[in-house]
């Protein structure tokens, strides 16, 4: 019953429901307008003006939420044996080395940059693609 209420609600006020979903999330610059339909673009913009690091999100928070040693991913391998598990905060240091290594070769975040940035990842959906795309 619970999902149908929040589904309709979803629904019939799109705006607040997701101003109230967004307030969930650690926001690195607060949004102007949460959703616009009238734009010039064939898609409708959300959360404009508003920027979000999806890491410290999906991530650090929690780590400082007290929940580091919890399992971030279970990985099994489709084509061995292999199975493990990654807790928050090793997933974490670990996107946090290779975004430096990144951060050394120009790649990165530069908000005085008035160019964006692009990467491309090609590689198999691994444990290490996520770190990448993380990082």
């Amino acid at each position: 019953v619970r999902y149908k209420e929040v589904y309709k609600r979803s629904i019939e006020y799109p705006k607040e429901f997701w101003a109230e979903q967004a307030a969930e999330l650690q926001w690195t610059k607060p949004w102007k307008e949460i959703l616009d339909t009238d734009s010039s673009t064939p898609a409708s913009l959300w959360f404009k003006g508003g920027e979000v690091n999806v890491c410290e999100n999906a991530l650090d928070v929690h780590v400082q939420n007290g929940r580091g040693d919890q399992a971030a991913i279970i990985f099994q391998s489709n084509y061995s044996d292999t199975r493990y598990s990654l807790s928050y905060a090793d997933l974490l240091d670990k996107v946090s080395k290779f975004s430096d290594v990144l951060r050394k070769q120009g790649i990165g975040y530069n908000p005085d940059s008035k160019q964006q940035q692009n990467v491309v990842i090609y590689m198999a959906n691994t444990v290490e693609a996520v770190i990448a795309m993380l990082a």
